[in-house]
């Protein structure tokens, strides 16, 4: 089961791809959630101004926590592109190359929504450094 939502996490960033966009200062800390499928993605991501991001993904089916994973690497806005370069994936190296490039759809400053190559929208919110991830709507707690 693990195993198959990391490759769905891997398979919602997709491959390369430029669009239009309008970008601002996307460094900070940044909170989003979807669905694929029956399973919520909940996702927590450290921006640096240095270039440098970490982002922690949670895996939920219901209330209860099915999985996770952290990845880090680099991050740019290039003209209108935002793009990552993940370089570590659980602290190991990921196999091939997994360079990134999002098309951002909106960007009010403290909200973004950006599209992965393979057309999935992500949606973020910026939250304070220290933010912690709530457990899924509905659930007192994650177990």
């Amino acid at each position: 089961m693990r195993r198959a939502l990391l490759l769905a996490v891997l398979a919602l960033l997709g491959l390369p791809l430029t669009g239009p966009a309008a970008a601002q200062d996307l460094s900070g800390a940044w909170f989003g959630e979807r669905f694929f499928g029956a399973v919520l993605i909940q996702h927590l991501s450290h921006r640096g101004t240095d270039g440098r991001f970490t982002v922690r993904f949670r895996f939920f089916e219901g209330c209860t926590e099915v999985g996770g994973q952290r990845q880090a690497g680099r991050w740019a806005v290039e003209g209108t592109a935002f793009r990552t370069w993940i370089e570590t994936v659980d602290d190991a190296p990921p196999r091939g190359d997994l360079a990134i490039t999002y098309e951002i759809e909106h960007d009010s400053g403290d909200r973004i929504a950006y599209r992965a190559p393979n057309g999935v929208l992500h949606r973020a919110f910026r939250v304070e450094e220290d933010y912690v991830m709530p457990p899924p709507l509905g659930c007192n707690a994650v177990s």
